[in-house]
């Protein structure tokens, strides 16, 4: 294991951890089964855990494993071992400030842990889709941005974990401000208590900036 200093401001991005509030009650089973299934698809070839086979016995064998440990054993081993060159990639990118790389192999991770690891909602429980819904509601909010989201953690619950460029960032958290503001601007008006003319939106720029230093353009 090799530490990797990584400081998402050089590129321009802040790392967000959102909590999606799921509970981990009654999860064991779902968490145990991931190390339990891959350990079953290594005791097939001989070995203690997957790091102990090589990815090439694997998929010669893969048929008869199928058989053995069952299809989900299978694509959470495959999981394991495209997670491992991953990580390698990862830290290439990083060596070499290529953030878009990065990125890449993030979402990717994130795919892989959707279609084969399966961490991502617990199969007895699928109602609560927290993760799922927290990774579908990001991709929507982040459309067309350059950015990551993944499962943070063990999945099934809890929370993700999502880059994105710092003025998007600073943009949403302006957004939920404003959202939650009462301005009140002054202005003359008739007798009946009709304007005389309109509230310009500089006249609500400057009231916002008075109330809040909050500066719009």
């Amino acid at each position: 294991i090799e530490q990797k200093e990584f400081a998402p401001d050089t590129f321009g991005y802040v790392m967000c951890i959102v909590n999606t509030f799921g509970s981990h009650a009654g999860l064991d089973n779902d968490y145990a089964a991931i190390p339990g299934e891959m350990k079953s698809v290594a005791k097939y070839l001989g070995g203690n855990i997957l790091a102990d086979v090589s990815e090439e016995d694997f998929y010669e064998k893969l048929p008869e494993i199928k058989k053995s440990c069952g299809d989900r054993a299978v694509m959470r081993a495959v999981h394991f071992y495209d997670e491992c060159k991953r990580v390698k990639g990862m830290k290439k990118a990083l060596e070499n400030n290529d953030i878009d790389a990065f990125l890449g192999f993030e979402n990717a991770s994130c795919n892989s842990s959707e279609l084969y690891l399966q961490n991502i909602y617990p199969q007895h429980n699928p109602e609560n889709q927290g993760i799922a819904l927290g990774l579908c509601l990001t991709r929507k909010l982040l459309e067309g941005e350059k950015y990551s989201a993944r499962v943070h953690g063990g999945g099934f619950a809890g929370t993700i974990q999502v880059f994105l460029p710092k003025e998007k960032a600073e943009a949403l958290a302006l957004s939920k401000q404003l959202r939650e503001l009462t301005v009140t601007v002054t202005a003359k008006g008739g007798g009946a208590g009709r304007l005389f003319g309109s509230i310009t939106t500089q006249e609500i720029a400057d009231s916002l900036k008075a109330a809040t230093g909050i500066v719009l353009d």
